[in-house]
């Protein structure tokens, strides 16, 4: 966004609890079109979970612009023993209520991920919400845990290092990451209510989703350096 406005944007990072405490932070702003924030569909998720949230995603936020997509992988340990989501959802039927799967938080895409994967199979696994997606990867190979359900950003230097198994991703086609790993969390940009509308448009990026989605420094930061900095911690 810098070089595309021709500005300084400063990056303040308030992890946790599935974006509500960015959001907090963002609706407490000044609403002079200056704050914004980039946030999952946990955003919109936390409101269905929370009945005491200190805002209203309806009446506190403005949508702007989708500015990149992801999906959601299921991630297991080699120990456990099987090599496709069919072989999976078979020995969680054989082991009812034997077998976790980790995510990065309640609420999250792939929390919710999960509980619908939970519906769609018939099965019984149990939910373990960690911090992030570096302890619940850690815990699956480790074997303390039997499924993570991450971002291909954080899954890629396990399943690429052979250290785990990638069974699927949550999108109709396969992630760039992940193009050996067979067949949704969007990220999107919101500003504080009460912003002039110049400003909430995104000078000079009317269609900025558009733009970085095509843009091939970004998809590069996106797909190798996230990789990078995962793997540090992995």
């Amino acid at each position: 966004m810098t070089e595309s406005w021709g500005q300084q944007v400063v990056v303040d990072n308030r992890p946790g609890a599935g974006g509500i405490v960015a959001s907090q932070v963002v609706v407490g702003s000044n609403p002079d079109g200056h704050t914004l924030m980039m946030v999952s569909n946990a955003h919109a998720i936390s409101a269905t979970l929370y009945s005491k949230l200190l805002y209203d995603i309806v009446r506190d936020f403005a949508g702007v612009s989708q500015v990149a997509s992801g999906c959601v992988v299921v991630v297991v340990g080699k120990d456990l023993g099987v090599k496709s989501v069919k072989e999976l959802i078979a020995l969680a039927k054989s082991r009812p209520g034997k077998i976790n799967f980790g995510t990065a938080g309640v609420g999250s895409a792939a929390h919710i991920h999960g509980e619908m994967f939970k519906i769609e199979a018939g099965i019984d696994i149990a939910h373990i919400a960690y911090k992030g997606p570096v302890e619940a990867l850690s815990d699956t190979i480790a074997g303390r845990i039997g499924i993570a359900l991450v971002g291909p950003g954080a899954a890629a230097p396990l399943i690429r290092d052979g250290r785990a198994l990638a069974l699927g991703v949550s999108t109709v086609a396969r992630s760039p990451m992940l193009p050996n790993v067979p067949p949704e969390e969007t990220l999107e940009c919101y500003a504080k209510c009460g912003e002039p509308k110049k400003l909430v448009k995104l000078p000079r990026a009317n269609h900025y989703d558009s733009y970085e989605f095509r843009n091939p420094e970004m998809s590069r930061i996106v797909y190798q350096e996230a990789a990078a900095w995962f793997k540090q911690y992995l």
